[in-house]
């Protein structure tokens, strides 16, 4: 069964180059720009979703929120918090509300590679 990958972020952009990422590898892969409409997405097909990707800065709802949310309503779902404004103690309070992995979205102002999510993405199903 192939995983089944949310990403959540409100940078088309970024959903395009980390779908373009994950669907070579084999994962099925559902986008959202908001918190509100990733909340829908769960309750309609929570069951099937293992991951999510969430981005801390979102609108109208906080990656935060979020993710205590899908902790709270799909606690099988693992979490992955990034970010491209936030630092240290943020990534820390995103996994005290509930990610299982909080990284920035960069290394050292560099892009993460497709190999480089793929991988973040089998240690988060793991």
């Amino acid at each position: 069964m192939q995983p089944w990958v949310l990403l959540v972020d409100d940078d088309p952009e970024f959903l395009a180059s980390v779908r373009d990422a994950l669907e070579p590898a084999g994962m099925r892969i559902s986008a959202a720009e908001t918190g509100e409409a990733a909340l829908e997405l769960l309750e309609s097909h929570g069951a099937g979703v293992q991951a999510a990707i969430v981005d801390l800065d979102l609108p109208t709802m906080s990656g935060f929120d979020l993710i205590r949310e899908i902790r709270a309503r799909h606690g099988h779902v693992r979490i992955m918090a990034v970010t491209a404004i936030y630092k240290g103690l943020y990534l820390e309070v995103a996994r005290n509300v509930g990610a299982n992995i909080a990284r920035r979205k960069t290394n050292e102002g560099t892009r993460l590679s497709a190999a480089e999510w793929q991988a973040l993405v089998q240690e988060l199903l793991t």
